[in-house]
């Protein structure tokens, strides 16, 4: 992640300063430490670029994302997984060749990359059909500890993933920041042929066929069913949004109601936090390296401190909590016990961003990231939540409908984060309103009410 900012930076300011009388700095990817870059005029360039990259990617990955859901029920979690790893392959191909020939290939051919990106699912729809591979091997009730499990694994890779990065392009390519990019390439290589050569597929031939030849009633259909028939056309109108009524069911009793408004809530407090935090990781390496001048190596280091802490927060601490919330009452308590954690990691997150926007120095900067770290819990625990409101056979409708708003917010609140930071380069502001936004997540919070013991 590091690395590929540097180089869409590197490579935007090489051409930006080509357009002047000034020589313009070496050549993307090189690591040199470039003082033409860190100017105001180039960062902004650069959010604006991401702004239109991460509209592009998240668009296409809203489309794609649901239906790539849908077509793993028919044919299959392996096949699905391998073309999202494609996508991530064909990326690191154009951008080695965007960074090789700078002069040749204009910087906004790396919008294709994202567009690819974006129509390949992204890790949005790989994480969700994880999630479904993991459902399909695991009973009911241990699928939150799973899910849980699935989300350390990640933030593991995230922690030690820009350490080893740091460190092989410093001590091993000699400051050639291109050649992780390499690396990556026979990474994302050698997973595509371990899912589909080594990996075992999680549903039988007799579970694909019947997908395909009667697909399950969804929520929308008993929707459509229910209602006036003028709802009915303005459901199909907005087809796209299908997917998300499973968010909404028939208010038929006071118990339902209770869930329709959990679900709602709930799903919408996961959507902030995943696009808040997904967008925020960008501007932190772009606010660090232009307020202390970091280079790369510094940033990496940065990034992996702070996603060690998350690890650390969902593989000790969140389990602890949760024995916690189990030995002091009776069974309900574990349910109570999530809504209080979701409501106390909204309020890490708010410390830890208005950490960040009162640091003074880099030690300082480093160390808001506890805090902030601490707020992690909030997505597993909140989708954990959410697949104890639905009965056992709607899970994974419920989780392509996470993976939808997923989409959305990838496609808008970045765009949004990086629109304010591109207006207020140099300041903290973007961290203000980073804290504003988890404030409003957590009175949000306070809505939602334990459920019924039964499902509806």
């Amino acid at each position: 992640m590091v690395p590929k900012l540097n180089v869409i930076l590197e490579l935007i300011c090489h051409q930006y300063h080509s357009k002047d009388s000034l020589p313009p700095p070496s050549g993307p990817g090189t690591g040199d430490s470039l003082q033409q870059c860190q100017t105001s005029a180039v960062q902004s360039h650069v959010a604006g670029f991401m702004l239109c990259a991460n509209l592009l990617s998240g668009v296409l990955c809203a489309f794609t994302s649901p239906r790539l859901g849908a077509l793993s029920d028919r044919y299959g979690r392996k096949v699905i997984l391998a073309f999202t790893a494609t996508g991530m392959l064909l990326g690191d191909i154009i951008t080695i060749a965007a960074a090789t020939f700078p002069d040749a290939i204009p910087a906004h051919w790396i919008l294709l990359e994202f567009a690819i990106g974006g129509l390949a699912g992204s890790f949005v729809a790989t994480m969700a059909v994880a999630q479904s591979y993991a459902a399909d091997c695991t009973p009911p009730a241990h699928r939150s500890t799973v899910f849980g499990q699935l989300h350390g694994c990640m933030y593991i890779g995230s922690a030690v993933g820009p350490l080893l990065g740091g460190l092989f392009i410093r001590y091993i390519a000699a400051g050639y920041i291109l050649s992780i990019f390499f690396v990556a390439f026979f990474c994302h290589a050698a997973f595509i042929a371990f899912v589909l050569f080594f990996l075992p597929e999680s549903l039988t031939i007799e579970q694909q066929l019947a997908a395909r030849v009667s697909p399950r009633k969804t929520t929308l259909d008993v929707v459509q069913a229910e209602n006036h028939w003028m709802s009915a056309m303005r459901l199909r109108s907005w087809n796209v949004l299908s997917p998300l009524f499973i968010l909404r069911p028939p208010a038929i009793s006071q118990d339902a109601r209770i869930i329709r408004r959990n679900l709602v809530l709930l799903s919408a407090i996961d959507t902030v936090v995943f696009g808040m935090a997904l967008g925020s990781t960008a501007l932190l390496v772009l606010y660090s390296e232009y307020t202390f001048s970091w280079s790369n190596f510094e940033s990496s280091v940065f990034v992996s401190i702070a996603n060690t802490s998350r690890v650390i927060t969902l593989v000790l601490i969140l389990p602890l909590v949760s024995y916690c919330c189990r030995m002091f009452g009776p069974s309900a308590s574990r349910v109570n016990g999530n809504f209080l954690m979701i409501r106390l990691a909204l309020l890490f997150d708010i410390w830890g961003y208005v950490s960040f926007a009162m640091s003074t120095n880099p030690l300082h900067f480093k160390l808001s990231t506890i805090p902030a770290s601490l707020g992690a819990v909030a997505s597993p625990v909140i989708q954990a939540t959410l697949t104890t409101h639905v009965s056992a056979d709607r899970t994974g409708e419920l989780l392509g409908a996470l993976s939808l708003l997923h989409a959305l917010a990838r496609m808008s609140l970045p765009a949004i984060l990086h629109l304010i930071y591109m207006s207020t380069v140099g300041s903290a502001t973007i961290f203000w309103c980073l804290a504003g936004t988890f404030g409003v997540a957590a009175l949000a919070s306070l809505g939602a009410r334990p459920r019924p013991r039964t499902p509806v």
